[in-house]
């Protein structure tokens, strides 16, 4: 009973300290800014979000879906940067990890746009914080190792095409929110281009106005290889 005591008032105290930390001083916002530490957990020496009680685990895309509004406008720049951190370390063959298995085993990799997801994320932690010497040091690497993957091709078909445009899937395997899956049957498959995917996506954050030019005329010559269409999104984005 005492263990449990000690765990019923700490979290009264981090409660009580994240309604400080809200944004927005009334009672909805407040609510908000409570609930959020309930959701920001360990892994290992860093931090991770788990995407719900009691079952589920820390699933990439909704880490990084949730991120922003988690951490950002409560001023929680340092739990941010350890989330991100967290996921850059996992990334693998160009893709962010769908879900970590809570009984240790490695990490599943089937989702397509986690770690398009990823680059959202890092773009609003760059906005709130502008720690571009975080961005830069930990984060350009990992994206782009993540943009070269796509180019050529990754795990489960995922790949930008000639078109520009971001395809994936392959029999069996889901790679969406839409994750149902009985046996081998995937409920909803949406392999091919699925019109939530931006084309040429993974390009948005890094072409971003970082002023690394050397960076954008190394990646312009490495998208232009894929293709016209790429091509053309690329530059478009860099003009934004």
């Amino acid at each position: 009973m005492t263990q449990a005591a000690d765990y019923r008032r700490a979290r009264i105290t981090r409660h009580r300290r994240a309604v400080l930390s809200a944004p927005v001083r009334d009672w909805f916002g407040e609510s908000l800014a409570a609930a959020s530490e309930d959701y920001i957990v360990s892994r290992g020496d860093q931090k991770t979000v788990i995407a719900g009680y009691h079952w589920f685990g820390d699933w990439g895309r909704d880490t990084m879906i949730a991120l922003p509004g988690l951490t950002l406008p409560t001023g929680k720049h340092d739990l941010a940067r350890s989330i991100l951190r967290t996921f850059a370390k996992h990334v693998d063959q160009g893709m962010l990890p769908n879900r970590f298995p809570d009984s240790g085993e490695p990490a599943e990799y089937n989702t397509v746009d986690a770690t398009l997801w990823f680059f959202e994320a890092a773009r609003a932690f760059l906005s709130y914080t502008h720690n571009l010497d975080f961005v830069s040091k930990e984060l350009y690497p990992v994206f782009a190792d993540i943009i070269a993957w796509h180019v050529r091709g990754t795990r489960y078909g995922i790949k930008v095409e000639p078109s520009g445009l971001l395809t994936s899937g392959e029999p069996g395997v889901q790679l969406t929110w839409m994750d149902a899956k009985a046996g081998n049957w995937v409920v909803t498959p949406r392999r091919g281009k699925p019109v939530r995917f931006r084309p040429c996506g993974t390009t948005r954050f890094v072409s971003w106005k970082t002023g690394w030019h050397g960076w954008r005329r190394s990646r312009r010559k490495t998208v232009s290889q894929h293709g016209g269409g790429c091509e053309r999104e690329f530059q478009s984005l860099v003009l934004e």
